[in-house]
């Protein structure tokens, strides 16, 4: 199996794995740092629903400068996927695409539904005739996580075969390798221009069309009323509850800690109360996730009642703090 590394946050499958692979160099969490700061409400893959993910100029594998991309379409890769696969592998790389779960254990839709899934293919066993792979599934606990497990070769077969032209988002297979010889440093003024984007609600930068862009909503602090919006129409009964929304909400504040304590203790780019304020954001952050997972256990409204006041407090935290932390950086 090739090696891997545990990210920092796991929001998303294709975030979850260009950490995973970046960070066999830890220096790589300069370039993490500088990014993945803005968040935009945006509609999903599917045209169904909506989802809050963060803010890039191209998809995030294409201008990681510690990746090596290499795209792969359908129509060139002939005969058996398996043995293809396997030879990629023993050449060092990752392999991320999209399989149809249908054919996967472990997956929700297994033998239920075609769904396209984005799963990064890390290994093979060619006596257990597995391929480990790294993505959300229900493990053996019955807990959803990201993680890595195995799939045996026959169904990642036919969860390959089955994929259709409109589900197949990649429109073939991407194939990863780290670039060890990067050298990129953490970019203050861009942390320092992102945050001021995601305070003021915008985007100052263009964007390239790409195979994960669909309309935009909205942006940065705005995504704090579209949340409370989401908790009164669930509480109404007028939406069905998605936890998806306040784990990439709550991952956000999570990683922003960690760059903050980076800036202020590594880089010594900000003062240190600074760091220790965004704390605060966090243990908020935390507290108003722990009380909407007690809804979606319970289905008590009184919890999404809860939400609305904690909310605000946390966008007022994190409103104050941010601003601190432009003026130190452009200071």
């Amino acid at each position: 199996m090739l090696p891997i590394s545990q990210p920092p946050i796991a929001s998303w499958a294709n975030q979850a794995h260009l950490m995973s692979i970046i960070l066999r160099q830890p220096a790589s969490l300069e370039w993490i740092y500088s990014h993945y700061i803005q968040l935009e409400l945006l509609q999903g893959l599917s045209g169904v629903d909506y989802l809050i993910n963060y803010t890039f100029p191209d998809a995030p594998e294409a201008v990681c400068p510690w990746l090596e991309v290499r795209h792969v379409p359908r129509t060139s890769i002939e005969g058996n996927i398996v043995p293809w696969l396997q030879e990629r592998l023993m050449e060092g790389y990752y392999i991320y695409l999209f399989l149809n779960t249908y054919h996967l254990p472990s997956y929700s839709s297994y033998h239920e539904s075609d769904y396209a899934h984005d799963p990064l293919i890390v290994g093979f066993d060619s006596s257990a005739h597995t391929f480990a792979i790294r993505d959300f599934h229900s493990n053996p606990k019955g807990y959803f996580k990201y993680e890595t497990f195995n799939v045996d070769f026959a169904s990642l077969e036919r969860s390959y075969n089955t994929m259709s032209e409109d589900m197949d988002k990649l429109g073939g297979v991407q194939l990863l390798r780290v670039n060890a010889n990067c050298t990129y440093q953490f970019d203050s003024k861009l942390a320092a221009n992102s945050i001021a984007d995601y305070l003021e609600s915008r985007c100052s930068y263009p964007k390239v069309r790409n195979w994960l862009t669909t309309p935009v909503f909205s942006y940065g602090l705005q995504l704090y009323a579209h949340l409370s919006e989401h908790f009164r129409s669930v509480a109404e009964g007028k939406a069905s509850p998605d936890f998806r929304l306040l784990h990439v909400f709550h991952d956000h504040k999570l990683l922003m800690r960690h760059r903050l304590h980076f800036m202020a203790y590594q880089k010594h780019l900000i003062p240190e109360h600074l760091a220790v304020n965004y704390d605060q954001v966090l243990t908020t952050s935390l507290r108003l996730r722990s009380i909407a997972l007690k809804y979606y256990l319970t289905r008590d409204t009184k919890y999404l009642h809860k939400c609305d006041p904690l909310l605000s407090d946390l966008q007022n935290k994190e409103h104050q703090t941010l601003l601190a932390i432009i003026d130190a950086l452009r200071s």
